[in-house]
């Protein structure tokens, strides 16, 4: 899985780099071929505009399988955004997993009703 990591508006430590490598790990392990995974992510501030406090913004963009699959987090606390982040990532990727799946059961069950109906049975002789 290859993780790229871009910093906006903050000095990107090591530490950070470090917190988001460890927190994404698992997310190649949802997908056949994890090393064809593409993770892009982007943390820092949101922007200079608030009144008080400073607002965080962690976002990544994965591609992966000829998907793609954006989120965005924002809080007041760049390592909660960057959990947030990890726990909706994941969510969305079995969602879609899911709905995937579930289409393919439907189509597969109306190619077998289908079929079903072709073939002569012995009661319909």
């Amino acid at each position: 899985m290859n993780i790229n990591i871009k910093g906006a508006q903050i000095e990107l430590t090591d530490a950070i780099k470090n917190y988001v490598t460890v927190k994404l790990e698992g997310v190649g392990k949802l997908f056949s071929r994890p090393d064809e995974v593409l993770v892009e992510v982007e943390v820092g501030k949101e922007s200079q505009h608030h009144a008080k406090g400073e607002v965080f913004k962690a976002e990544a963009n994965i591609r992966a399988d000829g998907r793609q699959h954006y989120v965005v987090v924002i809080k007041d606390d760049l390592y909660a955004a960057i959990d947030e982040l990890k726990d909706e990532i994941m969510e969305k990727i079995k969602s879609s997993k899911e709905k995937s799946r579930s289409s393919f059961r439907k189509g597969a069950s109306k190619v077998k009703h289908f079929i079903k109906g072709m073939l002569p049975w012995k009661g319909n002789e």
